[in-house]
């Protein structure tokens, strides 16, 4: 009897467990339940603090030649470039055809232009010589042809030179002198263009165009350098070239990076109706509320447990228009928890997106006819009601989450929306909006920002990445050693987006990024959004100061809090093991108050531990 009611039971237990698992499952308390790993603590960097600044020697000037228009974007690109390495520098105008009087006070000179006619005979003479008595000349593009160039090709390491130009269509480094060089990079641009001609053997080519082009190169002059850029190009994607021309210079280049790598969801946790999308149904039969649970957050932690990444999603209440209190909730709040905590319960991280998809902006803004959906508030006061109210209801539906990070609808955002944001959000600490500039998006730097936010850029974007963000990718690693990506949960459902090729298709491209990442820099830290904006608050707050002691290089830190990160090109190949050189076998080298490993030929990351460190030679 007692056998028969077991049988009858059994079935209906199971049934049950059933159910309840079902139901567990639909809140988000998953069996895997992983708790967000943080690197930093910020109530301990506030409580640490950071060191006193330090002031390396000005040993380099940029020389620019104000006289043509188009040489102000060399010189801005520069200009950042060396305020990122923590360089102390001068400029001067060469416009009057003239030297600095004081040119033997620099050990390192850029000319932030491309003709050498601005000299007269007697100054190009004296720049000449200059490098050939010990002094390092980076040239930031193509040379044009002419009388000055025609009588010193030679010393740059050139042999020969053609009366036109050529179109570069492809970028490759050799010998894997920098980050990411075992990928050929495509530029879709035909007015990028390269002088042809061909070097001496003795010069060293680190980058060439798909003709076979030297585009970068070193080449030894008595006993100076020459570092020459062949290529009439400017702008933030091309930030990471310029900066590895620069650390060619000398013996050796150390500067700080922020070692970091953050993937972002934007409109995610999002309010979900159950409605069809063609581009779905085609491919799966099924609604988009589907797509997403059973489909989409499959392929997205499958990202996560292939490639150790963390995500970092941000949360929009709804995508109405109300602009004036009460800003009510009005969003069903069950499949938020299921989307947030299932997120949550796999390591990752939540930020703020907004109450709804509407830029803080003030009545009087500009979208220059680019968003039609888009209204103004009327006043700061409402705006300040619409993110309080996205506080709250961030904060009741989880509560365990800091929320330290905002990024704009569209990217955009204003000066007033930003400081709404500081007065009325507690514990917010980073804003992440466009790396790019374009119509109306609040352009980014990586540092820290108005009203005490961490500007943390997005360089790139989407599933069906195009050549352009290989491009960017590449040269932020050699850069910042830095990658920032957003991903929208829509991308599948937009046209625009990739939505005609399929998500399978959107999936097996984007895994190709993961895949060139991994490969470019595998020991790049993966972040979430609150430690990348740590991250970047310690790169910018740094300060750098070097020096010889005999062979061995002395490195002080400014600005130090707990570790700091930089890179050093070390030009001189004394480093045992430089000449076979593999990324995936690079061992550690010594160095005192931290370690370092081989990024790249000639290149090391420097984990620093200490203020103060010596590297051994």
């Amino acid at each position: 009897m007692r056998l028969k009611l077991i049988q009858h039971i059994m079935p209906l237990v199971a049934m049950l467990l059933l159910t309840v698992f079902v139901i567990v499952e639909r809140v988000g308390i998953t069996r895997n339940n992983i708790e967000l790993t943080k690197v930093y603590d910020f109530e301990k960097t506030e409580r640490i603090g950071f060191t006193d600044s330090v002031e390396g020697e000005k040993d380099t000037v940029i020389l620019v030649d104000s006289s043509v228009k188009i040489n102000s974007n060399y010189e801005k690109d520069i200009n950042r470039v060396l305020h990122d390495f923590k360089v102390n520098y001068d400029i001067f105008d060469v416009a009057n055809g003239n030297l600095p009087d004081n040119i033997n006070d620099y050990n390192k000179a850029i000319l932030a232009f491309s003709n050498l006619k601005v000299f007269n005979g007697e100054s190009m003479k004296a720049l000449l010589e200059w490098v050939r008595l010990g002094g390092n000349l980076m040239s930031m593009a193509s040379f044009e042809p002419e009388n000055n160039f025609s009588i010193c090709y030679d010393k740059f390491g050139i042999i020969s030179y053609g009366s036109q130009n050529s179109i570069v269509n492809t970028l490759t480094v050799k010998d894997n002198y920098m980050i990411g060089g075992s990928e050929t990079y495509k530029i879709d641009n035909s007015s990028i263009l390269c002088l042809e001609l061909s070097l001496a053997k003795e010069a060293r080519v680190i980058i060439e165009s798909d003709k076979g082009i030297p585009i970068l190169w070193e080449n030894n002059y008595g006993d100076g350098t020459f570092v020459c850029i062949n290529m009439n190009v400017y702008g933030k994607g091309y930030r990471g070239i310029f900066g590895t021309a620069y650390s060619l210079l000398g013996d050796y280049m150390v500067y700080p990076v922020i070692n970091g790598s953050s993937f972002y969801i934007d409109d995610y946790p999002l309010p979900i109706l159950e409605e069809n999308n063609q581009y779905i149904t085609k491919d799966y039969g099924v609604n988009v509320e589907t797509f997403y649970t059973d489909i989409w957050l499959k392929d997205v932690f499958s990202w996560e447990q292939e490639y150790g990444i963390i995500h970092t999603g941000f949360l929009v209440e709804n995508y109405d228009r109300y602009m004036t209190a009460p800003f009510n909730v009005t969003a069903d709040t069950k499949m938020f928890k299921y989307l947030g905590n299932t997120f949550l319960n796999r390591g990752n991280e939540l930020g703020w997106h907004g109450f709804n998809h509407m830029p803080l902006c003030l009545k009087g803004f500009d979208y220059q006819g680019l968003y039609d959906s888009y209204e103004l508030w009327e006043s700061k006061e409402d705006m300040a009601g619409a993110v309080k109210a996205m506080y709250d209801f961030g904060k009741e539906l989880f509560p365990k989450q800091d929320f330290a990070v905002y990024v704009p609808p569209s990217n955009v955002i204003s000066k007033e929306g930003r400081e709404v944001l500081a007065e009325n959000v507690p514990g917010l600490k980073a804003i992440a909006a466009s790396y790019w500039e374009g119509n109306c998006v609040y352009e980014q730097e990586f540092e820290v920002g108005d009203y005490g936010l961490i500007n943390t850029p997005r360089i790139t974007s989407g599933c069906n990445l195009a050549s352009d963000d290989y491009m960017s990718a590449f040269s932020e690693l050699n850069y910042h050693f830095v990658q920032t990506h957003f991903t929208h949960p829509d991308d599948a459902l937009d046209p625009d987006r990739g939505a005609l090729e399929g998500w399978e298709s959107l999936d097996n491209q984007f895994r190709r990024y993961l895949d060139y990442l991994k490969a470019a820099a595998p020991d790049i830290r993966n972040l979430c959004g609150s430690d990348m904006a740590e991250a970047v608050k310690r790169f910018d707050n740094l300060s750098v100061k070097t020096y010889r002691e005999g062979s061995n290089i002395h490195i002080s830190l400014g600005g130090f809090c707990d570790e700091a990160y930089l890179l050093i090109r070390l030009n001189d190949d004394k480093l045992a093991g430089n000449d076979d050189f593999d990324i995936n076998n690079s061992k550690e080298e010594v160095i005192n108050g931290g370690s370092m490993k081989a990024v790249a030929r000639n290149l090391y990351l420097i984990h620093a531990e200490k203020p103060e460190l010596i590297i051994e030679r």
